[in-house]
Formats: C-alpha cells, sequence, structure tokens
C-alpha cells in the first residue's frame, strides 16, 4: 500500500500538483491525494476530473479491503474470547493462557483489542451458564483453541 500512495504523491508531484494529506479514519494510515484547487490553470479541467475520480476509486477500493480485513481480525479475537469464556468455566487454564499468550504475541498494544477480548469472554461465560453448556474434553478444547489460534496469527500476520 505505501508503494501505491508513493506512486500517487510523486505523479502529483511530477503534474505540478500539491498533495494534501489527512486521515480517511482514526485508525488508519493517513493518505496522499491530489488537490484540485491546487491544479495550474493550464491544466485541463477533464483531465483533474478523471484522475480525481480514478485516486477516488482506487481509495474506495483500498478502504474496502481494509474494512473486511480489520472485521477478520475482530472475528478472531472474538473467537478467542467465546473459547476463553468456556475454558474459564471448564476450569481449563492451559487453554486460557495459551489464547492470551497468542494475543499478546500477535496483537498491536491496544487497549480496545484487549477490551474486546475480555468481554467477548464475559458474554461467552455468562451464556455458558445461562444455556447450563457441558464442557468439551481437553482434547476437543485444545484443538478449537488451536484452530482459533493459527486463525488469529493468519489475520494478523506481520
Amino acid at each position: 500500500m505505501m508503494n501505491f500512495l508513493t506512486s500517487v504523491k510523486t505523479f502529483s508531484t511530477q503534474l505540478g500538483l500539491n498533495g494534501t494529506i489527512f486521515p480517511l479514519h482514526a485508525e488508519a494510515p493517513s493518505v496522499t491525494v491530489m488537490s484540485l484547487a491546487t491544479a495550474p490553470p493550464s491544466f485541463p479541467r477533464r483531465l483533474q476530473r478523471s484522475l480525481s475520480a480514478a485516486l477516488l476509486l482506487a481509495l474506495i477500493g483500498m478502504g474496502g479491503q481494509a474494512a473486511a480485513s480489520q472485521q477478520a481480525q475482530f472475528d478472531a479475537i472474538k473467537r478467542l474470547g467465546d473459547l476463553n469464556g468456556v475454558a474459564l468455566h471448564c476450569r481449563a487454564l492451559l487453554e486460557t493462557r495459551r489464547m492470551k499468550m497468542a494475543l499478546i504475541r500477535n496483537l498491536p498494544q491496544r487497549r480496545q483489542l484487549g477490551e474486546l477480548f475480555d468481554r467477548q469472554s464475559h458474554e461467552s461465560f455468562m451464556a455458558f451458564i445461562e444455556n447450563k453448556g457441558r464442557c468439551p474434553s481437553m482434547a476437543e478444547l485444545g484443538a478449537q483453541v488451536d484452530t482459533a489460534i493459527k486463525q488469529l496469527e493468519r489475520v494478523y500476520a506481520k
């Protein structure tokens, strides 16, 4: 993604346009965008519009990919939270430790991500009690935790 942004900035500079930077989202990286207000008078208006449209479509495409990726990351954290609630109820402390270590190793240090895991663990724990769930065997729970950790590692690959 950085190569694309660098290319846009370089292209903008070659055309004599000044680039502007603004955040699309508080968590998202800044994006370089051509400013039409600073285009030289000799620059054709039709070309300005077509460049703007192409750039807008490219940015929208990148935003959609980022949103899908972020949703997959949240889903992986929630899945581990669900399993953690079950593991806590069933007193599988080794599995809870494994899940927490996987989160520490793979997640960026953001409070919101830890809170998401804790909230999901609590909801899972309470639902397990309300539904009078039966504890899975330690082997079955371990296999589910292995799968969830691999999914977490896949979506947070560095």
